[in-house]
Order: C-alpha cells, then sequence, then structure tokens
C-alpha cells in the first residue's frame, strides 16, 4: 500500500514511509520484500545479492540502498523507527497490514519539494552495481552533465563522476 506524504514533484514518483519492526528490520529486508515486486528478470539474483551483500556488512552499517525499479531507483533510508522510501509510482508496492505510517512532520524535510532530496542526501549502497555513492544532482544549467551518453544517472563515487551502467568516468562536460 502507498501512502502518499507531503509534495512530490512528479507524477510517477512515490514518497512513503514504513514503519520498522515485523518484517522489516533492515533496509535490506525492505528490498527483498520489493525487489521481486518489480517482476523484472533479474529479481531472483538480486535478492541472493542482498544475502551476500548482509554476510560482508553488518546489516546496522547499511542504513541506505537503493536499486532499480521502473522508470525511478528506489531508495530506502533507515531513520530512527522508520524507513523513508522515494520510488517509483508504476509498481503496485505491496506491504503487510501495519508495516505502513504517516509521514511525521520531522521527516517531510527529506523530500521536500524535490524529489531527489531524499537521494542526495544520503550516501546509498546501490545494490545492482554494488557501490557507495550519491546520485549526481540535476544542474538546469547543464543537464548533460547528470547523465552519461548512455543516458544513466551519473553518481559521485569516492570523489568521482561515475556512470553505473558503463561504468565509464562521465564523458559529458561538466
Amino acid at each position: 500500500m502507498k501512502i502518499r506524504t507531503g509534495f512530490v514533484s512528479n507524477s510517477s514518483s512515490s514518497s512513503f514511509v514504513l514503519q520498522v519492526g515485523g518484517p522489516f528490520k533492515t533496509t535490506l529486508d525492505v528490498a527483498r520484500h520489493m525487489i521481486p515486486q518489480r517482476e523484472f528478470n533479474d529479481d531472483q539474483k538480486l535478492v541472493k545479492k542482498t544475502y551476500k551483500l548482509e554476510e560482508k556488512l553488518h546489516p546496522d552499517q547499511v542504513n541506505a540502498v537503493c536499486f532499480n525499479s521502473c522508470n525511478y531507483d528506489t531508495f530506502i533510508v533507515k531513520m530512527n523507527d522508520k524507513f523513508l522510501i522515494s520510488t517509483c509510482n508504476n509498481h503496485d508496492w505491496q506491504f503487510p497490514a501495519g508495516a505502513e505510517t504517516s509521514c511525521p512532520a520531522e521527516y517531510e524535510q527529506y523530500w521536500g519539494e524535490e524529489f531527489y532530496n531524499l537521494q542526495q542526501r544520503f550516501a546509498f549502497l546501490n545494490l545492482n552495481y554494488g557501490f557507495v555513492g550519491r546520485r549526481l544532482e540535476w544542474d538546469m544549467n547543464n543537464p548533460d552533465a547528470s547523465h552519461c551518453e548512455c543516458y544513466a544517472d551519473n553518481w559521485i563515487v569516492e570523489g568521482k563522476i561515475v556512470c553505473p551502467n558503463c561504468q565509464c568516468a562521465n564523458k559529458r562536460k561538466q
């Protein structure tokens, strides 16, 4: 069940909050629940990858994860007793009764007036590509700088601008 909270700038995006507890103790638990609902060919492979990552990293160290979804990637952040989720509205995300919750005012700042606020405030473990980084902020004055020639969004990883899709350094002019 989706609960829209706050202003979302694009009708294809959705932001909502889940309660920590029950089946959802870590961001990886939430990701494992959501990934099969995408109905992508690589869902089982990606879920298995989350278990391998969990063996390497303590779940408490993974407070922000993301993975590919339809029009927009899905971003999950654990804050206190809540999971903040910014995702694509084109999936019919289903959660157990009682897991979803309203958005307390103190969390609305993470969506604010821009859908990308949550994505740029935290360093995310990108489950598809296996790195930790931040999505490059959209530059209205130079929109080509925010994505690669393959049209994937660029990320900042270890201080470098990288395309997660083709693993190239950004070829576009900054």
